[in-house]
């Protein structure tokens, strides 16, 4: 990250602009866009170093993903806190799935271990823990009964 910082007023090479679009997420956890703006790669690379000597820690990688606009305010789950997916962590959605499991279709991104519901455990495993954005849950087919 210093190397970077010591080279802002030249130009990037295409390892570099790698390199920054690669740690932007895990450091601030955005998405990192390029723009048409000359200086979006430097500007990345401040933004970055202020967020590390702010916090002093990279963003803690969460496994989970809600679906875009969707945030978690509920009275009834840790006090009224608001997340999105710059705050969330594993444990709080973990947490609200588990008390919540009619809202998993918040969700674009669940982790396999969490994706079955206790009833579905004893059935079949998840084919995927993925959704497709923009897309709701589908329910799960309706199971045959087995002839004998």
């Amino acid at each position: 990250m210093e190397e970077l910082r010591g080279r802002m007023s030249a130009p990037f090479s295409i390892e570099d602009k790698q390199l920054i679009a690669r740690l932007y997420p895990e450091i601030t956890g955005r998405t990192f866009h390029k723009t048409a703006c000359r200086r979006c790669y430097q500007d990345a690379v401040i933004e970055m170093a202020v967020k590390l000597r702010k916090d002093q820690k990279m963003k803690e990688k969460c496994n989970y993903h809600m679906r875009a606009g969707f945030i978690i305010r509920c009275g009834d789950f840790d006090d009224g806190e608001i997340y999105t997916n710059a705050n969330l962590t594993d444990d709080v959605a973990r947490r609200y799935l588990e008390r919540f499991p009619n809202k998993r279709d918040m969700f674009d991104v669940i982790p396999e271990e969490t994706a079955e519901t206790p009833a579905e455990a004893d059935n079949e495993p998840s084919e995927a823990s993925v959704q497709p954005s923009g897309e709701k849950a589908a329910k799960a087919p309706a199971k045959r009964k087995k002839r004998k």
